[in-house]
Order: C-alpha cells, then structure tokens, then sequence
C-alpha cells in the first residue's frame, strides 16, 4: 500500500502548486488592471494637453481676427477720406465732371478694393493654416493615444487557469495511482499489479 506521508506529501504539493497558479493569475490580472489605469491616466493628459493647445490656437485665431477685422475697418474709412478729399479736389479743379478727378477716384476705389482683397486673401489664409493646425493637433492626439494603448496585454485566460488547476489534479492523481516497481514497470500502486 501507499504509505500515508507519501499521500500527503502529494496532497500538499498539489495544493501549493494550485495556490501558485491561483496566484499568478491574480497577480496578472491585477498587473494588466494596472496598466489599463496607467494608460486610461497618460490619455486623460495628453488629451488636457492637446485641450490646452486647441484654447491656446483659439486665442491666437482671435487675435488674428480681431487685427484683420480692425485693418478692413481702417481700410475703408481711410478710402472714404481719401475719395472724399478726391472730391473736393476735383470740384475745385472744375467741377466733378472732371476727367481728372474721375479717374483718380476710379483709381483709388480700385486701389481700395484691391488692398481690401488682399486682406480678406490673407485673413483666409490664416483661417485655412489654423485649420490645419487643429488637424494636426487631433491627429497628434490619436497618435500618441494609439501609442499609449498600444502596449496594453489582455487579461490572463480563465480557461489557462481552469486547465492548469485540471492538469496539476491529474498529474497528482497519476503520481500517486502510479509507480514504477522493481522490475522497472509501471505499476497500480493500489492493486500493486
């Protein structure tokens, strides 16, 4: 028969290797927990980040605005003064039906119109490069988010766990059902057989 130390010997070294698996299925899941907290933490900061730099582009873009609104308004007072200033000069020089006079005020409301184009060209233009900026800061976002994540494992398998456990019992069960006996077979150790 088996002696009974050799029995428990089993028992325990089965149940330490069960507590072990246990374990380390414990200790990997709340790894993995971790790093999911860790990453879910360095994306809520880069999204503040890329929040910070969405308000900071916005206060620029309004200052452009405001200073490009500030020139057209500048702009077209400065014409009405200089058209008004044409045409008093014209009246003097012979009435307003003076071809002189007419084609200077043509000039400068050309001149006008052109400076007044090329203002909202350029305000434009500024428009579409903040645009692009905000782009460039999403897209920024998404990448160092999808880096972020990137690295992240999976939690360990139940199932892994489950069999592993199944795999020990057996394991034990064989090492105490089985032996090999004198002559070097395997034997029953229970019918000795």
């Amino acid at each position: 028969m088996i002696p009974e130390s050799y029995l428990m010997l089993q028992g325990l070294q089965t149940g330490f290797s069960i507590f072990d698996r246990a374990a380390t299925y414990s200790d990997q899941t709340s790894q993995v927990y971790a790093s999911y907290d860790a990453a879910q933490q360095q994306a809520a900061l880069i999204d503040n980040s890329t929040y910070n730099s969405f308000l900071h582009l916005g206060d620029v873009q309004q200052l452009n605005a405001k200073k490009h609104a500030v020139g057209v308004t500048e702009l077209y007072r400065v014409a009405r003064r200089t058209a008004a200033s044409e045409k008093v000069l014209a009246n003097q020089q012979g009435g307003s039906d003076s071809q002189t006079g007419a084609k200077r005020l043509q000039v400068l409301n050309f001149e006008a119109l052109t400076a007044a184009r090329r203002k909202n060209e350029n305000f434009e233009t500024v428009v579409k490069d903040f645009e692009n900026k905000r782009r460039n800061l999403t897209l920024e976002n998404i990448s160092n988010k999808n880096r972020v994540f990137s690295g992240l494992s999976t939690l360990p398998s139940k199932t892994g766990l489950v069999t592993g456990i199944a795999g020990d019992a057996i394991n034990a069960g064989l090492s105490v059902g089985y032996g090999i006996g004198a002559d070097g077979k395997i034997v029953n150790r229970f019918t000795e057989k």
